[in-house]
This record gives structure tokens, sequence and C-alpha cells, in this order.
């Protein structure tokens, strides 16, 4: 299996996490609707943005916020380098945060990540 098909699963699964995540804590609020979690992902050269938002019954809101990055290949920043497939949490709508990684996508880790944020 290529890199790049093994990521696209991982990415899959980490759509399909957060998602559940969100239902799961969502369930029982007394201001339940028929919101769903809408995840997509931004491919760039160095990260995969993670951005979430929401849609009710199919039609989707207008807002929507950088979730977290995972790292394409491996990235060597100032302090820190990350492997293929770690979870950085998100600094701000175009970057990450680069002190350490918060999991990795790849061996199913995702240590306290939720649905609003790594």
């Amino acid at each position: 299996m290529s890199k790049m098909s093994e990521l696209s699963l991982a990415l899959d699964e980490y759509a399909d996490y957060l998602k559940a995540d969100y239902d799961s804590r969502t369930a029982s609020s007394p201001y339940k609707t028929n919101r769903k979690l809408v995840v997509e992902f931004d491919m760039g050269s160095k990260f995969i943005k993670v951005i979430v938002g929401h849609s009710t019954d199919g039609v989707p809101d207008t807002s929507r916020s950088s979730h977290s990055f995972i790292v394409v290949g491996e990235y060597k920043g100032a302090k820190n380098i990350f492997k293929h497939g770690d979870i950085l949490k998100s600094a701000s709508w175009r970057a990450p945060a680069k002190n350490f990684a918060r999991g990795n996508i790849l061996d199913n880790q995702y240590g306290t990540i939720s649905w609003a944020g790594a």
C-alpha cells in the first residue's frame, strides 16, 4: 500500500472518530438537534488542514474552523522533528502549533483529541 493511500484511509478513520466523538458528547444534550459534524481536509505540501463545521438536516452552516493539522512526510520544526501522520494542534486558521504532536493518525493514536480540538 502506498503512503498516500494509507494516509487517505487514516484520514477517513480520523474523520469518523471526530464525528463519533461529537455524536457521543452531544447525545445527552437537552438542545440536541439534527446537527451533524462535517469534517473536510485541505491538502497542502507540508500539512493537511482538518476543517470542521456543522450541517443541519444536510444543509451546511457557513461557519467553519481549523481543527488540526496532519504532517505529510517528515517535517523538521525549530525544536522538533515530526513524522508522517503526526497530528498537530491548530495555532491559527493557517498554521499548526509546532511544539509537539498530539497523536498520529497512521497509528490510530488520538490521545486527548476531541471533536472540539486537538
